[in-house]
């Protein structure tokens, strides 16, 4: 399955939405990034531990809740 893409509604930043293991969908910035934590597999978001190595040559990607200034205003309570 290919992510969805789309913009933020609330700072218009490209992203894209994938699937964590739990079943919630995740925002992730749309561009690659050395100092990322998450790397994909199909549509699925695999959010690396700290000691954690990738998988040789898998792109990194961040959360988009991590780098929305707006973030807290779309977060659903647990």
């Amino acid at each position: 399955m290919t992510p969805n893409h789309t913009k933020c509604s609330s700072c218009g930043a490209a992203i894209f939405f994938a699937q964590t293991f739990n079943g919630r969908s995740m925002p992730i910035d749309e561009a690659p990034v050395e100092s990322g934590n998450i790397y994909l597999t199909g549509d699925l978001a695999h959010v690396m531990k700290a000691d954690e190595t990738p998988p040789h040559g898998m792109p990194l990607y961040k959360s988009h809740f991590a780098t929305c200034k707006h973030s807290a205003s779309h977060r659903k309570a647990k």
